[in-house]
């Protein structure tokens, strides 16, 4: 099975760092015409796009904080105009600021939530009508294992998450009828600087993931490829969890 988005476009988020940036890098190798977000790192995205002018595809970063709610329907109309048409879109942009919740200061909730959570809001309420007129998109919302388990000192991130899966499966009944679909990829333990811990930590965690060990940012990337492929056409409401099997241990 060969999949080829030749032709096709995607908006990433986050795109230039860590599962974002090969998220892009993926698509972008799948023959898809890509156009993602950065917030900080402007030498990242820059970096990114130079590797990827060796592809025929068209590849475009956009400066963007998405908790700036106010700039999401002009950076979504900028895109279009960019590119024409828009295929789908990777909400992948996202934070962690751990805490036990009994520490945990408002500004570390309202950050998680805004950035995690209601960004998704704002991103997909704009891109949706594109999709309407087209009567055809993709929508991945990049969630977490974290919304299916809340960890200790995850209070803010595992609600943010959980509520990514929520919106999920309510966007994928409203918009079916317009063959829209959405889903939801809820990664694990993924090396990332996210997942950056301290030596002995990470062992630990690694004796509770079935697999012994993090997940790849490129199987990540794959999963979702194949999302916004032909093959994942009847996939729609789901939430795929790609996590080497460690919520299964912890049930």
């Amino acid at each position: 099975m060969e999949i080829n988005l030749k032709d096709k476009t995607y908006i990433v988020t986050g795109g230039s760092k860590g599962i974002g940036r090969a998220i892009v890098v993926e698509l972008v190798q799948a023959g898809a015409n890509v156009a993602f977000t950065f917030n900080k790192g402007a030498d990242d995205a820059e970096i990114l796009v130079n590797e990827l002018k060796q592809y025929p595809s068209k590849v475009k970063k956009y400066q963007l904080d998405i908790t700036h709610f106010n700039k999401i329907p002009e950076f979504i109309d900028q895109v279009v105009s960019d590119f024409e048409i828009v295929d789908g879109i990777i909400n992948n942009a996202g934070i962690t600021k751990d805490n036990l919740f009994a520490d945990m200061t408002i500004a570390e909730w309202d950050s998680v939530i805004d950035t995690n959570l209601t960004a998704m809001f704002h991103i997909n309420k704009h891109i949706i009508p594109y999709f309407l007129k087209q009567l055809n998109g993709k929508i991945i919302n990049i969630s977490s294992a974290s919304g299916l388990s809340s960890p200790r000192g995850q209070a803010n991130y595992s609600a943010s998450k959980a509520g990514v899966i929520a919106l999920t499966k309510t966007l994928a009944k409203e918009y079916a009828w317009a063959n829209i679909s959405v889903n939801a990829v809820a990664p694990g333990y993924i090396s990332t600087a996210m997942t950056d811990f301290p030596k002995e930590k990470i062992q630990g965690i690694k004796k509770l993931i079935p697999l012994k060990r993090f997940g790849k940012t490129e199987e990540v990337a794959y999963l979702v490829v194949f999302l916004l492929s032909e093959y994942s056409n009847y996939i729609n409401g789901q939430t795929i969890v790609i996590d080497g099997g460690i919520l299964n241990s912890l049930i």
